[in-house]
C-alpha cells in the first residue's frame, strides 16, 4: 500500500472514531465528578430506590438507584459538556415548585409538580451546536420547594473551534441558536411505563452499529478508487537515449527506427564473426568454411563449375607493372 492509499484508510479510521464517539449518549448521575453543586451536594437531599409495600425494593424507581433534591432558593447544579445534545432527568411530585433550566445562557423556567409521582421524568432536552466546546447547563432551584435531580443524558461529539475567542464568540451564538423542548406537565405515565419508554440503550446501540456500516463502507469506497487508479496509471518513461555515446552503426539504426538499437538488434546480429581468411591451399582455417570467389560458382548458362579461386590465381601469368620513368631536364 503506497502513503496516498495510508492517507485515505487513516482519514476513513479517523471519520470512523469521530462517527461512533458522536454517536455514544453519555450518563451523568446525581454523585458525578463533573457536576458542580451550589451548596455542597452533602447539603442536598439524598434518597434511594423505594420499598414496596411488600418488603422489596423497587430497583428501577430512581436510574442508577439514587436521587437528590433540594428546596433551597437559588440552590443549583451545573454541567459542562462537549456534545449535540442534552437531556435532564427529574422527578415530579405534588411538593414540587418552580425552577429554572439555563443552557448556554437561554432560560426556561417551568415546574416540576404533579399530582401523582412520576419519577426519571425527562423535564427538558435541548439541541446544541457540536462544534462549540464547553457547552453549560445549569438547573435552579426558584422557591422553596423540591427540585429534584437524577441525572443528565447527552450525546458526545467533539468540537471544532478550540481558541478561547472563538469559544466566547460562538457561545453566545449558540445560545441564540439553541433549540429547547420542554417536557410539559401532561407528559406523565406511572413509573413502570417511564422507565420502559425511557430506556435508550436500544438507540444509541443502533446508531453506533449504523456508523460504523458507513465508516465500513467508505473504506470499501476508497480501496476502490486507488485500484482503479493504479489500473490507469501511466507507465514510467524510457530514459533518454545519449547519441554521443554510440558508434556510427548504432546511430544510424536509432535515427532510422526511433529506438536505441538495444531494442532491435540480437545480440548474434550485433556480435557476427568476421570473415575467416582464404588459406593459399584453398582451406578455410579454423575460423569457418572456405569463401568461394564468383568464378568459382556454377555458371547458370552452362551449369558447368569453374576452377577454384586458388587455382586460378597459381596459373594466371603473372604481369609485372614497372614504376613510370621520370625524366629530370636540366
Amino acid at each position: 500500500m503506497d502513503q496516498r492509499s495510508f492517507r485515505s484508510v487513516l482519514l476513513v479510521i479517523v471519520a470512523l472514531v469521530a462517527f461512533s464517539r458522536a454517536q455514544q449518549g453519555v450518563i451523568v448521575e446525581e454523585d458525578d465528578s463533573r457536576l458542580v453543586y451550589s451548596p455542597w451536594s452533602r447539603d442536598w437531599d439524598h434518597f434511594t430506590n423505594p420499598i414496596t409495600l411488600n418488603g422489596t425494593t423497587y430497583n428501577n424507581y430512581f436510574h442508577g438507584g439514587g436521587y437528590l433534591a433540594i428546596h433551597t432558593v437559588n440552590a443549583s447544579v451545573t454541567l459542562t459538556f462537549n456534545g449535540s445534545y442534552i437531556a435532564y432527568y427529574g422527578d415530579q411530585m405534588d411538593n414540587h415548585g418552580q425552577m429554572r433550566i439555563t443552557l448556554d445562557g437561554k432560560i426556561t423556567d417551568r415546574s416540576s409538580f404533579s399530582a401523582t409521582p412520576v419519577p426519571q421524568a425527562k423535564l427538558f432536552e435541548a439541541t446544541v451546536d457540536p462544534n462549540v466546546p464547553n457547552h453549560q447547563i445549569t438547573l435552579t432551584c426558584l422557591e422553596s420547594k423540591n427540585m429534584g435531580f437524577d441525572y443528565f443524558l447527552f450525546t458526545e461529539a467533539t468540537p471544532v473551534i478550540a481558541s478561547t475567542d472563538s469559544q466566547t464568540a460562538s457561545a453566545s451564538q449558540s445560545s441564540t441558536s439553541t433549540q429547547a423542548t420542554v417536557i410539559g406537565s401532561s407528559d406523565t405515565a406511572s413509573p413502570q411505563t417511564l422507565v420502559s419508554s425511557r430506556n435508550n440503550t436500544p438507540t444509541i446501540v443502533a446508531a453506533v452499529f449504523a456508523g460504523l456500516g458507513w465508516a465500513l463502507v467508505l473504506v470499501l469506497c476508497a480501496l476502490l478508487i486507488q485500484l482503479r487508479r493504479r489500473r490507469h496509471a501511466i507507465p514510467a518513461a524510457r530514459p533518454p537515449v545519449d547519441m554521443d555515446q554510440m558508434s556510427h552503426d548504432q546511430r544510424t539504426i536509432t535515427a532510422f527506427t526511433g529506438e536505441p538499437p538495444s531494442s532491435l538488434i540480437s545480440d548474434s546480429l550485433m556480435f557476427m564473426p568476421p570473415t575467416p581468411p582464404i588459406t593459399k591451399s584453398g582451406a578455410a582455417g579454423r575460423l569457418g568454411p572456405r569463401v568461394l570467389a564468383p568464378s568459382e560458382l556454377s555458371s547458370p548458362s552452362t551449369g558447368s563449375s569453374s576452377r577454384p579461386f586458388s587455382q586460378a590465381a597459381e596459373s594466371a601469368p603473372t604481369t609485372h607493372v614497372s614504376p613510370p620513368a621520370y625524366s629530370h631536364h636540366g
